[in-house]
């Protein structure tokens, strides 16, 4: 970064100061990029990368490159913070962009990681 800080610092900053999600999201999302603000390192995701939505709520998301999600992904389980609110691990349940959102099926649909 141009400013002498890593992502993975930038990353658990952002979680200090309780800007990023503390918990493993309700859904997942994964796609091409639309230039959209990474949540993590605050660089665009360009069209050529791939960008992971982090749903929490009908109103809030979060994205995320391929990497920064990695880093997010493991500072929480390095703090113990990668349950769900229901007390599932942090999901898998990814889907892409060409799936509709009526067959994206997550740990609630199943009871069990996808």
């Amino acid at each position: 970064m141009a400013d002498g800080i890593s992502i993975a610092q930038r990353i658990r900053d952002r979680l200090d100061a309780g800007a990023l999600l503390r918990i493993g999201p309700k859904k997942m999302w994964g796609g091409f990029g639309k230039r959209n603000t990474c949540d993590g390192c605050g660089v665009p995701i360009l069209s050529t990368q791939i960008e992971y939505e982090y749903v929490v709520d009908d109103d809030v998301s979060y994205r995320f490159h391929i990497g920064c999600a990695g880093l997010w992904e493991s500072e929480l389980r390095r703090r113990g913070w990668d349950k769900l609110a229901g007390g599932t691990a942090l999901g898998r349940a990814v889907t892409t962009e060409g799936l509709s959102r009526a067959t994206h099926r997550t740990t609630e649909d199943t009871g069990r990681i996808m």
